[in-house]
């Protein structure tokens, strides 16, 4: 379990200017990758796009899904989906898809994925709420990122594959976490989501991901 019981959770957050993105992705701390999209920002964002692969959870696979059990979710998704033009969600549909560009960041910096205002007034959420990316983040290997994309919607919604989907909000993190136990402010264990990292970004989700990651600590 998490100890943070001397870390400021949230004070004043400030995001990065598209000038100051553009500068850490020209210095290495923030990788944004795609061959299919070229880069586009907001005042204070980079702009995402939706990708082509999809995994949509299976109707009528059973009743429950017991999430604390070993590969919990396989049986309850479908396989993975490349659904080249338009990616269709019934109402009330929940499915996995990721953004087309490969993200990594360094553990100076942490993002936010918030979805675009037209996305959301048609009843689209991106993220299911998971909407940090950590410190540290497949910045060895950028990563495509996972969206949960849920159709609240009375009706289906038809979304174009390689359109803007999201923002990518990105901030500095005051102090860097560091790989060693020695530079770890005290008091605190430190469980890097190590899960999804460099994976699949449509992988079966896994129960307390968080937890699989290497434990650091300092009494």
């Amino acid at each position: 379990m998490r100890s943070l019981r001397r870390c400021t959770i949230l004070g004043v957050l400030l995001f990065l200017s598209s000038e100051a993105i553009r500068s850490a992705e020209e210095e290495g701390g923030v990788r944004i990758v795609s061959a299919q999209t070229a880069a586009k920002y907001r005042t204070a964002s980079r702009l995402l796009h939706l990708g082509e692969r999809i995994r949509r959870w299976v109707p009528g696979a059973g009743n429950v899904i017991r999430i604390d059990t070993p590969d919990a979710a396989s049986p309850f998704l479908g396989p993975i989906e490349d659904a080249k033009e338009f990616i269709v969600l019934r109402s009330g549909e929940f499915l996995l898809a990721q953004t087309d560009e490969a993200v990594g960041i360094s553990e100076d910096y942490v993002a936010l994925i918030l979805p675009l205002s037209h996305i959301a007034r048609f009843g689209i959420s991106t993220t299911n709420g998971a909407a940090l990316v950590s410190p540290g983040y497949s910045h060895g290997t950028p990563t495509p990122l996972t969206l949960e994309l849920h159709n609240k919607n009375r009706y289906s919604i038809s979304l174009p594959t390689r359109s803007p989907i999201c923002h990518l909000l990105i901030s500095r993190v005051s102090h860097s976490i560091r790989s060693t136990p020695s530079e770890v402010s005290a008091e605190m264990t430190i469980l890097p989501p190590r899960y999804y990292e460099q994976a699949d970004p449509l992988i079966s989700p896994g129960y307390q991901e968080d937890l699989l990651g290497d434990v650091r600590t300092v009494d």
